[in-house]
């Protein structure tokens, strides 16, 4: 079951993260149900409706509370929206390095 990234309080995670745009499960069940079958720690979010910087403060907290060990991002190719949390990866490694 998804979780709201943003809605989830910063210490309500496990080691294994998969962040995904929120539309992926309505447009490829499919890809959806092999990353259920991967974790059940799948959060979503919209970058239409979210800002960009508000999504890295977000992960960045949940990182300094947290052991995550692995964060992964699904997103719908080369739609305008998802496209942005590709540069979510960069900005981390650089809140992080």
């Amino acid at each position: 079951m998804k979780k709201n990234l943003l809605k989830t309080n910063c210490f309500d995670v496990d080691r294994k993260m998969i962040i995904i745009g929120s539309c992926l499960e309505n447009m490829f069940p499919n890809i959806y149900q092999k990353l259920e079958q991967e974790s059940t720690n799948i959060y979503e979010v919209c970058l239409e409706e979210t800002h960009l910087n508000m999504l890295i403060t977000k992960i960045a907290g949940m990182l300094a509370r947290n052991d995550i060990e692995e964060i992964k991002f699904v997103t719908i190719d080369k739609f305008p929206h998802c496209v942005q949390l590709h540069y979510v990866v960069k900005e981390l490694e650089n809140i992080m390095d």
